[in-house]
């Protein structure tokens, strides 16, 4: 990923490049690398365009990621809400359940259990009528910790 960054950096290509930094930023969240993630972010924003919705997304989705981890759980549950209110308008499912996924357990340790369940119950139904069981099952596992 950071290869494609370079390249379109190199080419001057802003539109794929603020893409592939706010997935970059995203995957480096994950990864517990939550400095690293931000600066990406940053650079990512610096260069998305606001009708990019896609990487709004991904950029949100970070972010809120970046802000449970520090601590900041209500700045974290509004850039998640802004984010799952930007999926409503995709046609890609995947990245919908995802980020719906991904907020879920943010948003129940916000202690708002009722929304984090009813957003992964959303993802699993997403991913059961895809036919992505493996996605499916992997959620329900998740909603089962979030229930519990």
């Amino acid at each position: 990923m950071r290869r494609a960054c370079s390249v379109f950096e190199e080419m001057g290509d802003l539109g794929h490049l603020s893409g592939f930094l706010a997935l970059l930023a995203d995957v480096l969240a994950d990864m517990g690398r939550f400095e690293e993630a931000e600066s990406q972010a940053a650079r990512a924003w610096s260069m998305s365009a606001d009708s990019d919705v896609m990487d709004q997304i991904l950029l949100r989705r970070a972010r809120a990621k970046i802000l449970a981890a520090r601590g900041d759980l209500e700045s974290a549950v509004r850039t998640g809400r802004e984010a799952v209110e930007l999926t409503h308008g995709i046609q890609d499912t995947d990245l919908q359940a995802g980020v719906w996924m991904d907020l879920g357990p943010i948003f129940n340790e916000a202690g708002r259990q009722a929304e984090a369940i009813d957003l992964a119950t959303q993802a699993v139904e997403m991913w059961e009528r895809k036919g992505n069981l493996v996605r499916a099952a992997r959620a329900r596992e998740v909603l089962r910790s979030m229930s519990a």
